[in-house]
């Protein structure tokens, strides 16, 4: 991925986006937007608002999430194919910047609801459902849903995920640790979860190391 196809991503999520940065950053991300849009070919001015843009999203955005996994790619920059950015700037010219900003607290119900619709045991049903390094989400119900793709068919827990949820942090974000196993990942090219016993341990290692370093 390159910085049209970062661009169309972003502008595919905008309002999702948009409810993690708030009015002010909203706004600013807009004036930026509007910027790319008037730089036609001008290849500094691309490359440049892009990198704007990425310094101004990518600490807003949760672990796992799209957009912010392809902000590693939107480095590498090819403005000598007119076509992808033409058709990036047709992206945005076809958003209402002015358009309100839904309300973080409606997005943070949207990734609840769509994290906790994920495969989940409760924890008396598996045999490590206990382990102190696992992701336990609270359902609205006031049950403990315990994602199951941390398990073996044993329902052992996953010596891997037990790594990767202590390198992200697991007992301060759960949200955000299951939301970085169960979204798409750009390093990986598919969520995390659904490497899981295909003898890429090495390679989600080393994502997770990537993401703690902010790359």
């Amino acid at each position: 991925m390159d910085g049209p196809a970062f661009i169309t991503a972003l502008i595919n999520d905008l309002q999702e986006v948009r409810r993690y940065l708030g009015d002010e950053l909203s706004a600013e991300l807009d004036r930026l937007l509007e910027q790319l849009r008037q730089a036609g070919d001008n290849r500094d001015e691309l490359e440049e608002r892009t990198l704007d843009i990425v310094e101004l999203v990518e600490p807003e955005l949760p672990p796992g999430h799209p957009v912010r996994e392809a902000i590693s790619s939107a480095m590498r920059f090819d403005s000598s194919r007119p076509r992808e950015w033409e058709a990036a700037l047709s992206r945005i010219r076809t958003v209402d910047l002015a358009a309100p900003y839904p309300s973080p607290e409606h997005l943070l119900t949207e990734i609840h609801t769509s994290l906790l619709a994920a495969p989940a045991y409760r924890p008396d049903d598996v045999l490590d459902g206990y382990d102190p390094h696992l992701v336990r989400l609270s359902a609205g119900d006031g049950t403990t849903r315990v994602p199951a793709f941390q398990f073996d068919a044993d329902g052992l827990a996953l010596p891997v995920v037990l790594l990767i949820n202590r390198l992200l942090d697991v007992d301060d974000d759960p949200w955000g640790v299951a939301g970085w196993w169960l979204y798409g990942n750009a390093w990986l090219g598919t969520a995390p979860a659904e490497l899981l016993g295909t003898d890429r341990d090495d390679d989600l290692v080393a994502a997770a190391q990537a993401e703690l370093e902010g790359f």
